[in-house]
């Protein structure tokens, strides 16, 4: 989990993590990659429990712009997202005793343009909110570690102030209610409209709120996490 949200004038970021076990296969993380540009993702392990979470944090230390195995850079240049998945997935899919698959979506954002670069592999879309109007970055290439040489692509989108971002582990969108249908992308979307004029770290207290109460027990299934990412107006 990040240690603490990056400063970047005008930018503000909000997480929530629950796993469902004592370990969970989630994990999120949102850094400073230099003084332009702010690096944020989510993965999901397949499963949960102790060989999840193994996994997962092994794959997020390749992730970390600290470690000396980082993947985000090549030398001094910052690789573009598509290229930072192949990487992870010919790492993983080459180890013979890899037999799980994670989902990943990463993206970079230019604070001086506004521009988000992102790919994903097989997660769930990335929901963005701009002027009260919901959509769903969808695309990208299948999950990591069941085939290597596979080329992931990118996408580009520009924002503007006053625009959200979310993204989320399919712990949310595949949340069973009581009645046993999907808490499902509608209903996210619902939580996340009714919060447009609250802090961002509020509407994502109210999107987990949400999804305990209509959990029976209020116990969840899988993991849950979601980040979220605000450009202050």
């Amino acid at each position: 989990m990040p240690q603490k949200s990056p400063f970047f004038k005008g930018v503000r970021t909000s997480w929530i993590y629950e796993p469902c076990d004592e370990l969970g296969g989630d994990s999120l993380n949102v850094f400073t990659l230099d003084e332009n540009h702010v690096g944020f993702y989510v993965l999901d392990v397949a499963g949960h429990g102790i060989r999840a979470a193994l996994l997962s944090v092994s794959v997020s230390h390749f992730l970390s712009p600290y470690s000396e195995y980082s993947f985000l850079r090549s030398g001094s240049a910052i690789l573009c997202p598509h290229e930072v998945l192949g990487r992870l997935n010919d790492q993983f899919s080459s180890h013979p005793a890899f037999n799980q698959f994670v989902t990943l979506a990463y993206g970079i954002m230019d604070i001086r343009t506004l521009e988000l670069t992102y790919a994903s592999a097989g997660h769930t879309p990335i929901l963005h909110f701009s002027n009260d109007k919901a959509n769903f970055l969808r695309g990208g290439g299948p999950p990591i570690g069941i085939l290597s040489g596979e080329i992931y692509p990118v996408e580009r989108i520009s924002l503007k102030r006053g625009d959200r971002l979310f993204m989320y582990s399919d712990g949310i969108t595949e949340a069973r209610t009581a009645k046993g249908d999907l808490f499902g992308e509608k209903r996210l979307c619902a939580v996340l409209e009714s919060a447009k004029k609250e802090p961002i770290d509020q509407a994502l207290s109210k999107t987990f709120s949400a999804i305990q109460n209509d959990t029976p027990g209020h116990r969840l299934s899988d993991d849950v996490a979601m980040l979220g990412v605000e450009l202050k107006s």
